[in-house]
């Protein structure tokens, strides 16, 4: 009795050491860790060894807070699997800590063999301290979890190395704050077969050369990371859609899209957002909406229709870059294309001859035109074979903090509003003067060389017998400055001193005193220039006088006649005329009027005073009869 008493006891007590005993410190024993040594697997859980030598290094599980550690571990292994994981864990999850630099490789020359292989459904939660790395390398695949989640935390680097498939979960993933580099991988880079794929401020590269590099069976969302992937088939895979926010991914893919999605939309979004795409098909390509927002760059390149949407595309307030081959709609959405407050570039194809455009920049190929109201939606450039135009009633602004860049030309004839920052490397407009550089009518500036003199051509002047010549020369009415030639390139430093010519001198000659007759008049002795056409008082020349003042008027009263007018001076004045007959001189005095008519007018003269006489006379020999 006193027996069974005692067994009852014990068995109470075990009950009620089993009621206040954690259930987690018997859930481990269900779960395994294998570590692929030289010597085969050691398992460090299940109650086991909870510490093992791994090279420099080492890994450790910790039971109570379900954690394994890798601390400058390297294992290096033939085995199936490097690390193994199976059975059971607390949450369902493993808490993976990384320390320092880690390696895991298996050497094993299957292609389904796994760096990390978690077996059953657990869930791996990989963290690090700072600056902490793992490379993984096998021939099948680097990680491989069947039916749990996998969360990246806080890796300096994840390396995947020499694998078929990257990293295969089937399960949802979550990467933050870490960078994961998966290099030319045969399969997928990344393949989320159940769930969603989250990548949140970190760095993603993925090289494939035979599949799709980053899959996701759910919604693709990327928010201030960077990915670069390079798929044969698709780069980038988000089956029920991609949503894309302050993020720069550079995709490429060989045979098919770049962004695909079968059943939901695609939403790139942010102005830190940059998607460069390349791709066969078309780069982005969605059986529902797309929609590229809020200040987003995309640059799409394919050899079919750049961006398609089986449903509808919008753009606002984003810069969109797009090439196709010609006669192809670069941009298309099957129920319509919406474009607003955006800046457009497209080459080889046209944009969707349905879309709706407003308030937007439109380049197709390398002309561009304003349509309505534009704003810059971020910094963007003018490149040097491109134009754009401004139509009258339209109107472009640079706002605040962005950036336009003109490497270009810009026809301006609606408003252009500066409010931001304009960099203009090709000015246009403007006209250069002698004094001052042209004005761009773009960015206002002052620009190129200075222009031509405007020149005023003054002509030579010929210098006289008392006044000095000039050359011939330049006035530029700009500068006020005086040249030597039109090109103004022989400035007359001087005008006062610049061709002076000295004046030629008189050329004169003499003519005699004449004394006047009662009928005909005289002159007085004076001098006469031929060449200035100028009469002179004194053998001096300083007395200038008048063709008047040499005339001696006739002592009988009549009016004199004038001497002759010199005849117009040739280049040698001549030698007055000189008389070498032997006949003696005639009484008559010389007047300096050779005129025939002078003659005339005197026999008119003596002929009426010989009438009067005649007729006096007669009178006079009646009246003494």
């Amino acid at each position: 009795m006193k027996t069974k008493k005692k067994i009852l006891s014990m068995l109470l007590a075990f009950c009620l050491v089993l009621g206040v005993t954690p259930m987690s410190a018997f859930a481990v024993g269900d779960g395994y860790i294998y570590i692929g040594t030289d010597s085969g697997r050691q398992e460090i859980a299940s109650g086991r060894t909870n510490t093992l030598t791994c090279g420099e290094g080492t890994a450790t599980y910790d039971e109570s807070t379900n954690t394994l550690t890798l601390e400058n571990a390297t294992i290096n292994t033939a085995e199936y699997s490097a690390i193994n994981i199976s059975g059971s864990f607390p949450d369902n999850t493993l808490n993976i800590v990384l320390k320092g630099i880690n390696t895991v490789k298996t050497t094993n020359e299957s292609d389904t063999s796994v760096g990390i292989n978690v077996s059953s459904p657990v869930g791996i939660n990989l963290t690090a301290e700072e600056n902490a790395t793992l490379e993984i390398s096998a021939l099948g695949s680097g990680i491989l979890i069947n039916g749990g989640n996998f969360t990246v935390n806080g890796v300096a680097s994840l390396q995947v190395n020499n694998a078929t498939t990257g990293i295969v979960i089937n399960g949802a993933c979550n990467i933050k704050n870490s960078k994961i580099d998966i290099p030319n991988v045969k399969g997928g880079a990344l393949n989320v077969n159940v769930g969603d794929l989250t990548i949140e401020n970190s760095e993603f590269t993925a090289q494939n050369y035979g599949d799709t590099a980053v899959y996701a069976a759910g919604m693709l969302t990327m928010k201030n990371s960077k990915m670069t992937a390079n798929g044969t088939a698709y780069a980038v895979f988000g089956a029920n859609g991609v949503n894309v926010t302050d993020s720069e991914l550079i995709l490429n893919s060989e045979t098919s899209n770049a962004i695909w999605t079968s059943g939901g939309s695609i939403t790139i979004s942010g102005e830190d957002t940059m998607v460069d795409a390349a791709a066969h098909y078309p780069a982005l390509y969605a059986s529902s909406t797309i929609e590229i927002k809020n200040g987003a760059m995309v640059v799409a390149d394919s050899e079919d229709v750049a961006i398609y949407s089986e449903n509808t595309i919008s753009v606002s307030g984003s810069i969109v870059n797009v090439t196709s081959p010609a006669n192809t709609d670069s941009i298309r959405g099957n129920a319509g294309t919406l474009i607003a407050d955006s800046w457009i570039e497209s080459h080889g194809g046209v944009l969707d001859t349905n879309a709706q455009n407003s308030d937007s920049v439109l380049f197709q190929d390398n002309a561009g035109i304003v349509v309505g109201v534009a704003s810059l939606p971020r910094d963007v450039e003018i490149r040097q074979d491109m134009t754009l135009d401004i139509p009258v009633g339209t109107s472009l602004t640079i706002p605040e903090g962005k950036t336009l860049t003109n490497n270009g030309e810009i026809n301006l004839e609606g408003q252009f509003i500066k409010s931001g920052n304009l960099i203009c490397n090709s000015h246009i407009g403007g006209i250069a003067t002698c004094l001052e550089q042209a004005t761009c009518e773009v960015c206002g500036r002052k620009y190129g060389e200075l222009g031509s003199h405007a020149m005023t051509y003054h002509e030579a002047q010929e210098p006289t017998c008392s006044t000095p010549g000039k050359e011939a020369y330049y006035t530029c009415e700009n500068c006020h400055k005086y040249f030597e030639d039109a090109a103004g390139e022989k400035e007359i430093p001087n005008l006062d001193e610049y061709g002076n010519v000295e004046a030629t001198g008189h050329h004169a000659e003499r003519f005699d005193r004449v004394e006047p007759t009662a009928t005909t008049a005289g002159n007085i002795e004076y001098w006469y220039c031929s060449k200035c056409r100028k009469y002179f008082a004194n053998e001096a020349l300083t007395q200038e006088i008048t063709k008047e003042k040499t005339i001696l008027a006739a002592t009988g009263g009549t009016t004199p006649s004038e001497p002759e007018q010199p005849s117009k001076p040739q280049e040698t004045p001549s030698e007055p005329p000189k008389d070498n007959s032997d006949t003696k001189p005639t009484d008559s005095p010389q007047t300096g009027d050779n005129s025939p008519l002078s003659m005339w007018f005197a026999l008119l003269g003596v002929s009426v005073a010989g009438l009067v006489w005649t007729a006096a006379y007669r009178r006079w020999k009646k009246q003494e009869q």
